[in-house]
């Protein structure tokens, strides 16, 4: 048995249980996207930690020194973990939720849409990356990041939504994350409803 496989509810068997099967892996960055099973991925500095078209955890890349600090200044929960760069103190932190947001065309694109505004806005209030696309993120199960594994709890969505005013977004901003699908949505959207219509008559 995978040491990560163990059965019980601890943070370690959360976050392995919940990565793809095979996720995207890289040993250094800049360097080459692997794909692997989830065994030997999980040995790797860098994985992919959301499932494809499936949201688990909401990431974030904070490029500050004092990244460790970053949702506390900002008054948000704590995430579940954070791995550190031990040479610059950068970091990516993580909230595991309780329900995994599907996000393709066809999923409730309200709810993705309310998933996108919670990540936009902790984006903003963390001052994290805004065009990072959370593909691979660094791996708080390895050696090489000064990890802190601060819960096992999973986040529901309406939980995190009230540490932030969803409704003083700013309308004009880049549209970054999980703003692009929606953005996607609402773009083919238009075009196909009136390309129905154009069809039908």
């Amino acid at each position: 048995m995978n040491k990560c496989e163990a059965k019980d509810t601890d943070f370690r068997s959360i976050f392995y249980k919940n990565l793809p099967h095979k996720p995207y892996c890289m040993d250094e960055i800049p360097g080459y996207m692997n794909i692997r099973p989830k065994a030997k991925a999980i040995e790797t500095p860098y994985l992919q930690i959301n499932p494809p078209c499936l949201v688990t955890q909401l990431i974030f890349d904070i490029d500050k020194s004092d990244a460790f600090f970053a949702w506390s200044d900002a008054n948000l929960p704590q995430p579940n973990w954070i791995a550190k760069n031990p040479k610059n103190g950068h970091a990516h932190i993580g909230y595991m939720l309780a329900a995994p947001v599907c996000v393709t065309n066809n999923a409730r694109q309200r709810v993705v849409r309310y998933l996108a505004c919670i990540q936009q806005a902790y984006t903003l209030k963390l001052g994290a990356d805004n065009g990072y696309v959370g593909l691979i993120a660094k791996n708080p199960l390895h050696e090489k990041w000064d990890n802190h594994i601060l819960s096992s709890e999973l986040y529901d969505l309406n939980y995190l939504a009230d540490f932030v005013n969803l409704e003083q977004l700013p309308r004009n901003q880049h549209v970054s994350g999980l703003g692009r699908n929606c953005t996607l949505f609402d773009i083919v959207r238009i075009w196909a409803y009136k390309a129905i219509r154009e069809h039908s008559d």
